[in-house]
């Protein structure tokens, strides 16, 4: 648990330490990420754009049951799997890095 939330601190110039990511954006957009359905087997809308998931192999996470909802849910969606266990992140980030990179290069909108 210390290492993945390691992975979020970074020493700012002025040599304190600071989170990397956006905190402003999280909260800014808490609201529109806790509301999304709770009961996604009844949830009509959808997120028509690109959407990556990023799954560990050994993590439990994303099953090839859930696919489908994924699939009505994020109909514009990829899927990555890294040879890693639930936080992709922490155990692989040089790997989840480059699948993000990617990503994002390929969708920049």
């Amino acid at each position: 648990m210390r290492q993945f939330l390691q992975t979020n601190l970074i020493r700012a110039d002025d040599g304190t330490i600071k989170f990397r990511i956006n905190l402003p954006g999280l909260s800014r957009f808490i609201h529109d990420i806790v509301s999304f359905p709770l009961v996604p087997e009844k949830e009509t809308r959808q997120y028509l754009g690109p959407t990556l998931f990023i799954s560990g192999r050994l993590s439990g996470y994303i099953t090839d049951k859930q696919r489908p909802l994924i699939q009505r849910l994020f109909p514009n969606y990829s899927l990555e799997t890294l040879e890693a266990g639930h936080w992709v992140q922490a155990e692989k980030p040089l790997e989840f890095a480059q699948v993000v990179t990617t990503f994002l290069a390929q969708h920049p909108n």
